[in-house]
């Protein structure tokens, strides 16, 4: 495959048709065990379960065999031991360090910051240090938040570990049985990119061995609490005309671009990552819910209030008529439009839009129609403001925007002076960008490759799983 990024290449997820609905699957609470399918929290926070009354497709992850899937930290460790042909313990922790770090970038000095509480923060400031938002969402952090994701690893596949500091310094600590039976303990340093053999050359050094026999790292090591299990879900949720674009590149709107690009290619071997060259990435949620079709509605987060049945038309002159929309994403977002095939006749028709953060408890004012502006066509209209992202950064005073969220809801309120006609909606379009990353994604390797499509999709309804990529044969070669 070819080694430059000027074309994206992309994995589109869309749902279509209506579909009777099926209920989110939730894992049930219980102990955690080796066996156990997912080692995770047992409810999911980020971004939350909810999207609509009857989605037509949830809990959906695209994985390929060539490459590990890092929706579930113990299927991640599985995998890469897989793909690594590691048959030890010994070999699987190498595999995992190894993986990490194909799958990490390098900061700037700006460690990744969420600056909106929800659930999944454990930090004070917004500091991220959960693994699957590492690992899915970012892929640049500091040596903390890596070895953090090399602990959860290798703890979710059965193995005790833990996060070591020094100076200022975190690695990853693994305990294991070595070739000899004997169980120790193993220091990765994930962030540099080394571990220390043995003068054996058959096991890794642990952190008190490489100061007894090499006199290396000095002082005293501290160790640090574990992280709680994971509570963000990467799995996808789709309504009926709803799609998922995922790209391995970005449109340049990222929410925190905090990638250190020289200093990256200065230190990772680029063909170990594929032919992309570390950035963050972005992703390109569309929803067009098909008016003209009888179940539209099924995608709403409540009921229609004061509509015509079935239309995004007042019932009545004189009265607020709404309709409210929930969007969900396991990435988190960067910008965000709203499409509208409207019908205004007057300044005295009003059309506007309302923002919620906290699933429609409170909402506050997104965007009016301006007096003006009297239209009976197509009308664009950008809804999320954005600041730069820095670990220091403040959010703006008054910021009112979906930036930087898993979640939010919109209102779309049409109030018609005269006749309910004269104030409606034939057709919309929401579209949602969002920052992942791109080496998280499923990528293609020379040769055969299997995808397999995990989920659970509404009667009545179907996936369509879409690769786009370009390799030496052609450009934009597509799989559906």
């Amino acid at each position: 495959m070819k080694t430059r990024t000027n074309i994206l290449m992309a994995l589109i997820v869309s749902a279509m048709a209506a579909g009777s609905g099926c209920a989110f699957a939730q894992e049930a609470s219980g102990e955690l065990t080796r066996n156990s399918k997912y080692w995770r929290g047992a409810r999911e926070e980020s971004p939350g379960p909810f999207l609509c009354a009857k989605p037509a497709a949830t809990d959906v992850t695209v994985v390929c065999d060539r490459w590990p899937d890092g929706s579930d930290l113990r299927q991640f460790g599985l995998d890469v031991a897989r793909l690594s042909g590691a048959k030890t313990d010994h070999d699987r922790c190498i595999a995992v360090w190894r993986w990490v770090r194909r799958w990490k970038m390098h900061t700037d000095g700006n460690a990744p910051t969420e600056k909106f509480k929800n659930p999944s923060q454990s930090r004070k400031g917004g500091y991220i240090d959960d693994p699957i938002k590492i690992l899915n969402v970012y892929g640049t952090h500091y040596c903390d938040g890596l070895s953090r994701v090399v602990e959860a690893v290798w703890r979710a596949m059965g193995h005790p570990a833990e996060k070591l500091v020094l100076g200022g310094h975190t690695m990853a600590s693994c305990r294991y049985a070595d070739s000899d039976g004997v169980a120790r303990w193993h220091l990765f340093d994930v962030n540099f990119g080394s571990y220390i053999l043995h003068r054996s050359g058959k096991r890794v050094m642990g952190a008190d061995e490489m100061a007894t026999d090499y006199g290396r790292n000095l002082g005293q090591w501290k160790h640090c609490q574990h992280l709680a299990l994971a509570t963000h879900r990467m799995e996808l949720s789709l309504r009926p005309g709803e799609r998922l674009q995922r790209n391995w590149g970005n449109s340049k709107k990222p929410y925190m671009d905090n990638v250190d690009i020289v200093r990256d290619r200065r230190r990772e071997k680029v063909w170990e990552r594929g032919p992309y060259f570390p950035a963050y990435g972005n992703g390109e949620w569309t929803y067009s819910p098909d008016l003209s079709s009888a179940d539209w509605t099924e995608g709403l987060a409540e009921p229609l209030k004061n509509m015509t049945t079935g239309k995004l038309t007042p019932a009545k002159a004189g009265t607020p008529a709404t309709a409210v929309w929930h969007f969900r994403t396991p990435y988190i977002v960067s910008d965000a439009e709203v499409e509208f095939d409207l019908t205004r006749k007057s300044a005295a028709d009003a059309v506007r839009l309302y923002l919620s953060v906290d699933a429609g408890k409170t909402w506050k004012k997104l965007w009016e129609c301006p007096a003006e502006t009297l239209t009976e066509s197509n009308l664009v209209v950008p809804i999320c403001k954005k600041f730069k992202v820095t670990g220091g950064a403040k959010v703006p005073e008054n910021f009112n925007s979906p930036f930087g969220r898993y979640h939010y809801q919109l209102k779309l309120e049409l109030l018609a002076d005269k006749r309910p006609e004269d104030c409606q909606v034939k057709g919309i379009t929401f579209r949602t960008t969002v920052q992942q990353n791109l080496f998280s994604l499923p990528q293609l390797q020379p040769g055969r490759n299997k995808i397999t499509v995990k989920g659970s999709v509404a009667k009545g309804s179907a996936l369509k799983v879409t690769y786009v990529w370009t390799d030496l044969k052609d450009k934009k070669r597509k799989n559906v």
